[in-house]
């Protein structure tokens, strides 16, 4: 009875062991994807403290925004139409100059150094640039939908659509 016992109890904690085990090892990198699109970096994307953080020129430049680089404050500046975002390594905050004045944005991490790439909260950079930011837990992958793109897509392939639409938006504006 006692043999049993150890070895009911051995099983019922391979049992729970195994699996747990099994989801740690087959943790799958993070993929990043613009409009439909996966994106390639020369650095990963990666975790931390739960937060994506992706190497900041090379998004920047996917998305449309302008990049500049302070080495000796260590600030990053970015810049799209109106809108200017300027990160500092290290700090948490950062600053959104719009057409509505400048405004402090408290972020969930701060931009970090690593392999000589800086590196920034996905979300951040992206929602301060109008673009919408999704996450698909199953593949591991931030989706990343810029509108603008597909309303000039739209505009560009079928201009008959795109003036029905915004005759549409216009009737919808009547009483």
């Amino acid at each position: 009875m006692r043999k049993f016992v150890c070895l009911l109890l051995a099983t019922m904690f391979i049992i729970t062991v195994i699996p747990s085990v099994g989801i740690c090892a087959d943790e799958k990198p993070i993929k990043v994807q613009l409009n439909g699109n996966y994106l390639d970096f020369d650095v990963a994307p990666t975790m931390i403290n739960d937060r994506v953080m992706i190497p900041f020129r090379a998004i920047a430049e996917k998305i449309g925004v302008t990049v500049k680089y302070d080495e000796a404050s260590q600030q990053i500046i970015a810049t799209k139409g109106e809108r200017t975002l300027t990160f500092t390594v290290g700090n948490s905050s950062a600053v959104l100059v719009d057409k509505d004045g400048p405004k402090n944005i408290e972020m969930d991490a701060a931009p970090v150094i690593v392999d000589d790439r800086t590196l920034v909260p996905l979300r951040a950079l992206a929602e301060t640039m109008d673009i919408e930011v999704g996450w698909d837990r199953y593949e591991n992958s931030a989706i990343l939908v810029d509108y603008s793109y597909f309303v000039e897509r739209v505009k560009q392939e079928t201009p008959n659509l795109y003036k029905s639409v915004g005759l549409i938006k216009l009737l919808k504006k009547l009483p």
